[in-house]
């Protein structure tokens, strides 16, 4: 993680892949922090096909972060548990496109994926975002803040 800080403090449009053994929130916090993009934190355990990876560089490549889903969903549980309340909490629903979101997925794979249709898809995005706290901006916008907000509540 440090070489990696180091690399992009020198180099600032160098997108940053890391692949870990580790599920603790300060690694993935390390990386993340700062909501930037061209950023990866995947598991050793994700990657059982090589075309895994190379989705992975490919979204970082083109500008996204990538946040394993293991790591989202232990997130977004204790998001959840923070909550308070119901209304705040993030429903299974909203946690799916949320996770597919944050793994760097586009919505219409998304729509694919859960058999919705893409507006849909960005509705329930919306709500789970308006539950982080993040507004405003286009949904690409929004992956950053949604990862900075939950990487803030799990450290």
């Amino acid at each position: 993680i440090d070489v990696a800080l180091r690399i992009t403090n020198r180099h600032p449009d160098t997108g940053i892949v890391i692949i870990s053994s580790y599920e603790d929130p300060v690694y993935v916090s390390a990386i993340m922090k700062g909501g930037e993009k061209r950023r990866a934190y995947i598991l050793k355990s994700s990657l059982a096909e090589i075309s895994e990876l190379i989705r992975v560089v490919e979204a970082v490549a083109n500008n996204q972060i990538v946040l394993d889903s293991r790591i989202t969903r232990r997130m977004i549980r204790h998001h959840n548990q923070q909550a308070g309340s119901p209304q705040g909490s993030i429903t299974a629903t909203e946690e799916d496109v949320l996770q597919l979101l944050l793994e760097g997925r586009e919505v219409a794979f998304i729509g694919e994926t859960l058999g919705r249709q893409p507006g849909e898809i960005e509705a329930v995005a919306a709500s789970a975002y308006a539950k982080l706290g993040v507004t405003g901006g286009n949904g690409g916008d929004r992956v950053p803040c949604a990862v900075q907000t939950l990487v803030n509540q799990a450290s």
